[in-house]
């Protein structure tokens, strides 16, 4: 049997157990809500074997999501929850950091700068007392503060197409965001996202006064306008880095047109 035999063989015997594990966490969440479990709580219980069969085949896929989720939807939520999937997809990065490469654990300064860090908002929080908001902020604000982490664990060619990704879905979101704000400028059309996040009332415009009258600012999906400064930006700089020749041109174009758009200071 060849190295490439025997490579298959153990994965297709690693994948035997979480694929058992998933038939029949499957199989129960379906009876809990014919019982009568919330249908929105079986719905992500659903999805949870999914994602982890899924890490197990691609351990770099949450990677990969999180350049695009925070490219193009940053304030996407899970249907029919308060959890965004971006927090989702940035814990999945650790799990598939560890199942892609198995790195040996190091202690440089940027790890003790982040244990620190958070130990201190840790120590912070704890000083007005926990509670289960508290929790949940918590994490919100650690997960991608610490993202630099599993990124520096990432092999190189993974990082290169971190970068890649982050960029086109930047081009995305830039696209989306010039056509709403000519055809859509009050964000009507984002109410009809509310199911994974976005307000449902609308209302998504925000306006710069001059001395001419409001100049609408561009927003997209990003939902507020400094946000789609911060990230157009970032995916302006990776696209003159990451790309050359036609291809940076017409991205570098698109991303800083809509940055110009932005009217952010960030």
């Amino acid at each position: 049997m060849t190295d490439l035999q025997e490579r298959r063989a153990e994965d297709r015997t690693r994948l035997v157990r979480p694929t058992v594990i998933s038939v029949v966490w499957t199989v129960g969440v379906l009876f809990a809500m014919i019982r009568g479990l919330d249908p929105a709580v079986g719905a992500v219980l659903l999805v949870a074997p999914l994602l982890v069969v899924l890490v197990l085949l691609h351990p770099y896929l949450p990677l990969y999501g999180v350049a695009v989720t925070v490219s193009v939807v940053p304030y996407m939520h899970l249907t029919y929850t308060e959890i965004p999937l971006l927090l989702v997809l940035l814990c999945g990065s650790w799990a598939g950091v560890v199942l892609g490469r198995r790195p040996a654990l190091r202690f440089g300064w940027l790890e003790w700068v982040m244990i620190l860090l958070a130990f201190t908002a840790a120590i912070s929080i704890g000083s007005h007392g926990w509670s289960g908001a508290a929790l949940q902020e918590y994490g919100a604000w650690i997960a991608p503060t610490v993202f630099a982490l599993p990124l520096t664990y990432a092999p190189f060619d993974v990082l290169l197409r971190f970068g890649r990704i982050l960029v086109l879905g930047t081009f995305v979101g830039a696209v989306a965001g010039i056509v709403l704000r000519v055809v859509d400028p009050f964000g009507v059309t984002l109410s009809k996202l509310a199911v994974v996040g976005y307000h449902g009332d609308g209302g998504n415009a925000q306006l710069v006064p001059a001395d001419s009258g409001n100049i609408l600012r561009l927003t997209g999906l990003y939902v507020e306008s400094n946000i789609a400064g911060l990230v157009l930006l970032t995916g302006l700089i990776f696209a003159v880095a990451l790309f050359r020749g036609v291809p940076r041109v017409v991205l570098a174009g698109v991303i800083g047109t809509a940055l110009t758009l932005t009217l952010s200071r960030s």
